[in-house]
C-alpha cells in the first residue's frame, strides 16, 4: 500500500512538474500587469517640425519707415501667418521684373535659400518652383512678384486676400524692429543703392558681455554618436583635447566647449538631396547631437559639387547656423555648421556661446552715420564696387579660443557679396566675415 501511496505522489509531481514548465514557457503575462521595455534617452529636445526651420524675414515699408519681424521676435508668428498668404496666387506665373519704386505701403519675404512654398501650402500655383524673394506692393493688391533658385523674376496674379488682411498685417508688424532709410553722400569707395540704406530708427543701448559655452550632456552625447563603446578609442591631447575614435568617425572635443565630429566615408554624396530632404535630416541631426535650441536659427544652406575621375560629380551640402540672444544675432563664430550628403554627416560642427555676465554698464552705440564716417578708407577699399545694403546692431564674438571670450557690440556693414563689422562704441574696423 505505501508504495502505492509513493507511486500516485511521484506521478502528482511529475504532473505538475511538465504543467508549471509549460506554463514558465509558453505563458504570457497579462498586458495590464507586463512592464513596458525601458531605453536609454539619447536624443536632445523636440524634434523641430520642418515649417519651423526655414522662416524668412519680414519687411512691411510705409512711407520712410520699413518695419521688420524676424523669428525672434515677438509677434513674427501673426506677421508670418498672415504674410504667407502671399504664395497663393490664383494664376500661373509668368517672367516678369517688378515695378520700379512705387509709392504707398510695400511687403517683402526674404527666404535664407530658396524654398519649396509646398511647405506651407500643399497645393499652390508656385509648386513648380523655389522661391527667395517675394515682394507685393499695395497698389496692385492682387498681384505678388518673387524671384527663383535661378534669380530670375516671376509675377503672379489672382491673389484673393482676406478682407481685413492689410490692417492685421500692419498690427502684427508694428510690434517688430523700426528701420529708416537713411541717404549718405557717395563717395568714389563706397557706393548706396539710390533709396538709401536701412539702418535702425533708434541707435541701440547695448551691454559687453562675457560668453560662456552652452552646458552639453558630452557621455550621453557620445553613446549618442558611438553605437558600440567597447570599440571606442580615447586620445588626450597635449592642449587638453579628448579625442574619440571607433577607427570610422571620429569626435574631438576642446577643453573650450567645441566639438568636432567627422564621418570621412559619407562624403561621397551621389545626388543633390532637395530642401525637404534637408531639412528633415538637419533636425535629425541636432535632435540626437546636442539639441536645437531656441535661440539657434538657420543661418545659410549651400550645395557643393566637385568633379571626381572619370568625370563624375559629388555632392555636399553645408547647413550654417546663427544664435540670437537679447534680440541681436551673434557673429563672428558659426555655432553650429554642418556638412552632409545623403549619406549621413560628413562634418558637425558646434560651439554655442551664451551671454553670461554684463562688463559695465550699458551704452548707446554710434549713430550708423558716424559708424561709416570713423571705419576709414582701408575698409572701403577692400569693399571694391559693391553696394552698402544695410547696417545692423549686433554682438560681435571676440576672442573665441581664449580663456574668456567676449560678446562685442558692433554694427555688421551688409554689402551686396560680403559683410563687415566694426565696434559699435568707437565705429574702428573689426574684420571681414566669411
Amino acid at each position: 500500500m505505501r508504495e502505492r501511496i509513493k507511486s500516485i505522489v511521484l506521478i502528482l509531481l511529475v504532473l505538475s512538474s511538465l504543467y508549471l514548465t509549460n506554463c514558465l514557457v509558453f505563458g504570457q503575462p497579462s498586458l495590464e500587469t507586463a512592464d513596458s521595455p525601458q531605453y536609454e534617452q539619447l536624443t536632445f529636445g523636440e524634434l523641430k517640425p520642418i515649417q519651423e526651420q526655414i522662416l524668412p524675414l519680414l519687411r512691411l515699408q510705409k512711407e520712410d519707415a520699413v518695419y521688420e519681424q524676424a523669428p525672434w521676435l515677438p509677434h513674427y508668428g501673426e506677421a508670418w501667418q498672415r504674410a504667407r498668404q502671399l504664395l497663393q496666387p490664383g494664376l500661373l506665373p509668368e517672367k516678369s521684373d517688378p515695378p520700379g519704386i512705387l509709392t504707398g505701403l510695400k511687403v517683402e519675404i526674404e527666404f535664407l535659400t530658396e524654398v519649396d512654398p509646398t511647405l506651407w501650402f500643399a497645393s499652390t500655383m508656385l509648386k513648380d518652383h523655389l522661391v527667395q524673394t517675394v515682394v507685393w506692393y499695395a497698389a496692385h493688391d492682387d498681384v505678388m512678384w518673387f524671384l527663383d533658385q535661378n534669380e530670375q523674376w516671376w509675377r503672379a496674379g489672382g491673389l484673393i486676400l482676406p478682407d481685413g488682411w492689410l490692417n492685421r498685417l500692419e498690427v502684427a508688424f508694428s510690434a517688430g524692429q523700426v528701420y529708416r532709410l537713411a541717404r549718405l553722400e557717395e563717395t568714389d569707395l563706397l557706393k548706396f543703392p539710390a533709396q538709401g540704406i536701412l539702418v535702425p530708427r533708434e541707435v541701440p543701448v547695448m551691454n559687453r558681455y562675457t560668453l560662456a559655452p552652452e552646458p552639453l550632456d558630452y557621455d550621453k552625447l557620445l553613446h549618442s554618436m558611438f553605437v558600440n563603446m567597447a570599440t571606442v578609442r580615447r586620445i588626450e591631447e597635449r592642449n587638453g583635447a579628448r579625442i574619440y575614435t571607433d577607427g570610422q568617425r571620429g569626435l574631438q572635443i576642446f577643453p573650450y566647449g567645441e566639438l568636432e565630429y567627422t564621418i570621412p566615408e559619407n562624403e561621397m554624396g551621389t545626388r543633390p538631396l532637395t530642401i525637404i530632404e534637408l531639412l528633415k535630416d538637419t533636425a535629425q541631426y541636432l535632435h540626437l547631437l546636442g539639441g536645437w535650441s531656441d535661440h539657434l536659427y538657420l543661418k545659410g544652406i549651400k550645395t557643393n559639387r566637385q568633379a571626381f575621375e572619370n568625370s563624375r560629380y559629388f555632392y555636399t551640402h553645408e547647413i550654417a547656423f546663427q544664435t540670437v540672444q537679447k534680440g541681436f544675432t551673434l557673429v563672428g563664430s558659426a555655432p553650429i555648421s554642418i556638412v552632409c550628403s545623403e549619406k549621413g554627416i560628413v562634418s558637425y560642427n558646434r560651439q554655442v556661446y551664451l551671454l553670461a555676465t554684463p562688463v559695465g554698464e550699458a551704452m548707446p552705440l554710434i549713430s550708423p552715420e558716424e559708424a561709416v564716417a570713423a571705419a576709414g578708407d582701408w575698409w572701403r577699399l577692400q569693399a571694391g564696387n559693391d553696394n552698402l545694403l544695410s547696417l545692423y546692431p549686433v554682438y560681435y564674438v571676440d576672442n573665441v579660443n581664449q580663456v574668456q571670450p567676449f560678446a562685442q557690440p558692433a554694427w555688421l556693414f551688409r554689402f551686396e557679396n560680403r559683410q563687415a563689422v566694426v565696434d559699435g562704441y568707437t565705429g574702428k574696423f573689426i574684420k571681414w566675415l566669411e
